[in-house]
């Protein structure tokens, strides 16, 4: 792909205009009205967290599906009002909440898509973005208003920046695993969900998150690589 405004190979130019057309500026800035019409940079931003959705939504109905013929989640939809308390051992460092409810448990997965998304997009086989834009995006991501659960995550993602250190796999298994049999304790239960969500769903959630990355992009040779490899029909 070629930059929109000047020609230049995208890898190589510093104002490379992304697929949509939107270029890669500061976020909108506490002077910004409600009148004002959105930025090719938030429309972008839009863009990814609905292809992120999508991806998601779709995921959650695959864990369901598979632990349905196990242990079926008893936890299956993240409600405001579920709230099983704060974990009894093994708290993520990362987690900055109190309790585990069905708010900060998609905050969690929400956090960690973003950080996996981006991430995607900054490194050296696709480079979309140089590190720099990259920071710019999230600034973007964090500033982009929406429903309590994205709020929250923003928290993190914030968290994750100031810290240095990521959402991993881990953090995400250990909190969905609790929430999902609602149970705060580690019991066989709980760990036989961590385990399932670490070694196969996150796999596969990932791949999905960089399929909606690489498409809002417009990078469709690398769209339809991963389409092969997780057998997703176009």
């Amino acid at each position: 792909m070629n930059c929109t405004n000047c020609g230049t190979a995208a890898k190589t130019c510093d104002n490379y205009s992304i697929q949509c057309g939107a270029r890669l500026a500061p976020a909108p800035t506490a002077q910004s009205t409600k009148h004002e019409e959105p930025s090719k940079l938030d429309v972008f931003c839009a863009g990814l967290i609905e292809e992120w959705n999508g991806g998601r939504n779709g995921w959650l109905s695959l864990v369901k599906d598979v632990m349905a013929k196990d242990k079926p989640l008893i936890n299956a939809e993240f409600t405001a009002k579920t709230d099983i308390g704060a974990l009894d051992a093994d708290k993520p460092q990362l987690f900055i909440f109190e309790t585990v409810s069905g708010v900060t448990a998609e905050a969690t997965l929400l956090a960690w898509q973003v950080e996996a998304g981006v991430g995607f997009a900054i490194n050296e086989d696709q480079h979309y973005l140089t590190q720099d834009q990259g920071q710019v995006l999230f600034g973007a991501l964090m500033q982009t208003p929406g429903r309590p659960a994205w709020l929250a995550a923003m928290q993190l993602v914030d968290a994750s920046i100031r810290t240095g250190v990521m959402i991993d796999n881990e953090c995400v298994a250990v909190v969905l695993s609790h929430y999902f049999m609602n149970d705060r304790r580690r019991t066989p239960s709980v760990m036989h969900a961590h385990d399932k969500i670490l070694n196969m769903f996150l796999l596969y959630l990932q791949g999905l998150t960089f399929l909606g990355t690489a498409r809002t992009f417009g990078d469709m040779k690398t769209v339809a690589r991963i389409q092969e490899t997780l057998g997703v029909s176009p």
